[in-house]
């Protein structure tokens, strides 16, 4: 989580803290809701990733609970 190139996504939205990590062929996406409502995010970034970690039981992509974190991980499509 350390290494590689950091780039922040969603730069404009005021309740998700989200960016990547770019390490040679693989990559982490970081999405953090820090609202008490859910929230849709972009998953077009998202190409057969796995979920790393996650602090609810169950996952809708392209969605947001609320205070919901999760990481992916993926090979990089560059």
């Amino acid at each position: 989580m350390t290494l590689g190139k950091y780039e922040l996504i969603m730069k404009d939205d005021e309740n998700i803290y989200a960016y990547k990590r770019l390490y040679k062929d693989e990559e982490m996406i970081v999405y953090c809701n820090f609202s008490n409502q859910e929230v849709s995010y972009d998953a077009s970034i998202l190409k057969n990733e796995k979920i790393l970690i996650q602090n609810y039981e169950k996952h809708q992509k392209g969605t947001l609970k609320p205070y919901e974190s999760i990481v992916f991980y993926q090979k990089s499509r560059a």
